[in-house]
């Protein structure tokens, strides 16, 4: 405990200048695709050394954490339409040997497109079912 107290500060000010800090502020505010180390370099430019921890801390008052831009979920509701899904399923058998399922749905009606059964799915039997899924160029635009 005693060495605790002998290593602290004297002083709990800030070693930033409070214009400086808004200046940062400021700057993080108005161009919103700037990231730290961009706001650094502009400010060695001004002749201020600041570390890039102290405007990193600095900006995350300033800056809102929600992304910006379209949510995955209304992608997916826009497109549902022209999007399929596919996925593998593992089943067994009657002697209890594995099976695996390929399926193709669509999103939007959530209909079975295709359906395709193997022992030992390959890269060139998927490839198979793909191009046995869309014929005549019938293939979703995702």
């Amino acid at each position: 405990m005693y060495w605790k107290h002998r290593s602290k500060a004297p002083t709990h000010k800030p070693k930033v200048a409070p214009e400086t800090m808004a200046l940062i502020r400021e700057m993080a505010t108005n161009n919103r695709l700037w990231g730290a180390e961009r706001l650094r370099g502009e400010l060695l430019k001004l002749g201020l050394r600041i570390c890039k921890r102290t405007i990193q801390k600095d900006m995350r008052t300033v800056r809102t954490q929600q992304p910006r831009g379209q949510k995955w979920s209304t992608f997916l509701h826009t497109h549902a339409k022209d999007i399929w899904a596919c996925d593998f399923l593992q089943v067994s058998d009657l002697f209890f040997r594995s099976l695996f399922a390929f399926f193709i749905i669509e999103l939007q009606s959530r209909r079975v497109i295709h359906v395709g059964v193997t022992r030992s799915p390959t890269d060139a039997w998927v490839a198979q079912q793909l191009r046995e899924a869309t014929p005549y160029g019938k293939a979703p635009k995702y």
